[in-house]
């Protein structure tokens, strides 16, 4: 397998709460001749969510008829037990081939913060189990990052996109007094490509059918 394509790939996008940090690898091209030019094709994605609006009542809802963000959502004076719509999803480019996707997750807060360790494990654990109830996504402990068990294509209708999950809950069970305090949920999404990857794919995927890893393409997946 060439490792150029299997290193043809773009980190589309870190999401970090209400922060925004795109970054892109080159494209790989290889020019022989003049007359002989071989462009290696590429695979671009983006991360988005659905705008959310307050009622009269402060609760949060997705507003309606808004164009996708990429710069993240705020939430404000938001209670314990409290539900607020939040749908990270993956989108493949409209000129993109076909890719696979994986989403890292971590909980950040502030220093000094009352927010504990074993509170973030509470909403940790209830996240997850969202993220699961959607056959599609699995998590992997060795690499902790969800993988996306379908190929996205813009070949076939709504088969381009993936929602991690639509809404968080904020536990009423935290540990301790958390009034005023503030936690980010940080994601980052990663792509590559499908095509010529079956070898790989098939060396990295478990009994399960669960794939577990991209190879040696891992390496080139970090976002700084």
């Amino acid at each position: 397998m060439n490792k150029k394509k299997l290193l043809s790939m773009l980190i589309a996008l870190c999401l970090i709460a209400a922060i925004g940090v795109g970054a892109t690898l080159a494209y790989f091209t290889d020019e022989e001749t003049a007359t002989n030019i071989i462009t290696m094709g590429s695979v671009g994605i983006a991360l988005v969510e659905t705008p959310v609006e307050q009622d009269e009542d402060g609760a949060y809802h997705p507003a309606a008829d808004a164009t996708p963000v990429t710069d993240g959502l705020e939430f404000r004076d938001v209670m314990p037990g409290d539900t607020v719509p939040k749908d990270p999803t993956v989108v493949l480019d409209a000129d993109s081939h076909d890719a696979y996707i994986r989403v890292r997750m971590e909980y950040v807060v502030p220093e000094g913060s009352t927010i504990t360790e074993e509170d973030l494990e509470i909403l940790d654990t209830a996240l997850r189990a969202r993220i699961l109830e959607d056959a599609r996504w699995y998590y992997d402990a060795g690499d902790d990052v969800y993988y996306y068990s379908e190929v996205l294509t813009n070949s076939e209708p709504d088969a381009n996109a993936a929602a991690l999950f639509t809404e968080v809950t904020i536990p009423g069970a935290w540990l301790n007094n958390t009034a005023g305090q503030e936690f980010r949920i940080a994601l980052t999404a990663e792509a590559i490509q499908a095509e010529n990857l079956n070898e790989v794919i098939a060396a990295n995927t478990n009994a399960d059918g669960q794939i577990t890893g991209w190879g040696d393409a891992a390496a080139a997946s970090d976002l700084n």
